[in-house]
């Protein structure tokens, strides 16, 4: 695996296809290495980013990858690379396909693969090529290594800073009931926003199953919407408050 940067501050490392249509689930493998890696850098959060739903995609569930935000490490971006790759092969279902992408955030930002995998179906060799010449590492963990194509996109997603919802960051997903704009803030998010874009400032917000901020403009954003004297929260972004897929052409922001 070649490309890895050796002295950065914010790291991405992105994984797909760690499951089967039968077991497992790669958003909570994913949230399971980001708490291993938190001993070698300060995770700032794990994002999940949807990918096309075609008939010519091979998918488990929903085709969506994740990535996991990291500042800071206290060890070489390499041997951090190589403890995230050896986990996920030590934790993936057996039978699956797992790919790697990770590199840092300046870097990623540059790389349009993700959108365009949220588009279109993306070949393996294009991965590998696009990978190579924006220099960040890519890695195929083991069996067919197909995974390498969603870890790219939601690597290259993460890394635009405005794309898909954190599905872990601090204690936002734990967060139940009617909560102040203070206990938002405290349990990780970094603005609150109405529908419309305009900054939440004060009421109370109803948690349910904890919240799912969006990943918009390198923050954590919750977007609300006003339910009588109450904030609802969306799952993401307003103009994709679903779990529903994108099919070809569809919105894929999730």
């Amino acid at each position: 695996m070649a490309g890895i940067d050796l002295d950065v501050t914010d790291y991405i490392i992105a994984v797909d296809d760690t499951d089967t249509p039968e077991e497992g689930g790669t958003g909570r493998l994913c949230r399971d290495l980001a708490e291993v890696l938190g001993g070698y850098a300060r995770v700032r959060g794990v994002s999940r980013h949807q990918l096309a739903v075609l008939p010519a995609i091979p998918y488990t569930r929903r085709n969506s990858a994740n990535a996991i935000h990291l500042t800071h490490p206290a060890v070489g971006c390499e041997e951090l690379v190589e403890h995230a790759a050896r986990w996920v092969a030590e934790h993936c279902c057996p039978g699956s396909n797992p790919g790697l992408c990770a590199g840092s955030a300046a870097r990623l930002r540059e790389v349009a693969f993700g959108r365009a995998a949220q588009q279109r179906v993306v070949s393996e060799k294009e991965a590998w090529e696009v990978a190579h010449a924006a220099g960040v590492a890519l890695q195929a963990v083991q069996g067919n290594g197909r995974g390498i194509v969603g870890a790219l996109a939601a690597a290259a997603l993460a890394g635009s800073g405005n794309d898909g919802r954190f599905v872990a960051r601090g204690t936002v997903r734990d967060l139940e009931g009617p909560l102040s704009l203070a206990q938002v803030l405290a349990a990780g998010v970094d603005e609150v926003r109405s529908a419309d874009g305009e900054t939440v400032t004060d009421g109370v917000v109803i948690a349910a199953n904890g919240l799912r901020p969006a990943l918009c403009e390198d923050k954590c954003v919750l977007f609300v919407r006003m339910d009588s004297d109450r904030w609802l929260p969306f799952k993401g972004w307003p103009d994709n408050d679903t779990d529903d897929v994108p099919t070809e052409g569809g919105p894929a922001r999730l």
